[in-house]
């Protein structure tokens, strides 16, 4: 017997929507991070800075990454719940 895949288009829209408002608020985030670089740039001298800096680049740089693929990701559920809302519609038009 086949595996059984349940799927309710109301939670995968409204997980969708959710995990879109996270990651809408990244931009804004990291915003915020490199102000706070700014803000700490006062405090660090030499190689501590330095390393900081770098540090500090890189996370923005994972960051960015992220933002992107959960885009892709969130338009993903978003389209895979509308494609089960139109099968479902389907399905009680043909029965």
């Amino acid at each position: 017997m086949g595996d059984v895949i349940r799927i309710s288009t109301r939670s995968l829209r409204s997980d969708a929507d959710r995990v879109k408002e996270l990651n809408d608020a990244l931009p804004g985030l990291v915003k915020e991070l490199e102000e706070s670089m700014q803000q700490l740039s006062n405090c660090w001298e030499g190689l501590a800075w330095a390393g900081f800096q770098q540090t500090t680049a890189y996370y923005i740089e994972v960051l960015t990454e992220v933002y992107q693929y959960m885009g892709t990701y969130t338009e993903n559920m978003q389209k895979a719940s509308q494609d089960y809302e139109r099968t479902e519609q389907d399905l009680c038009t043909a029965l």
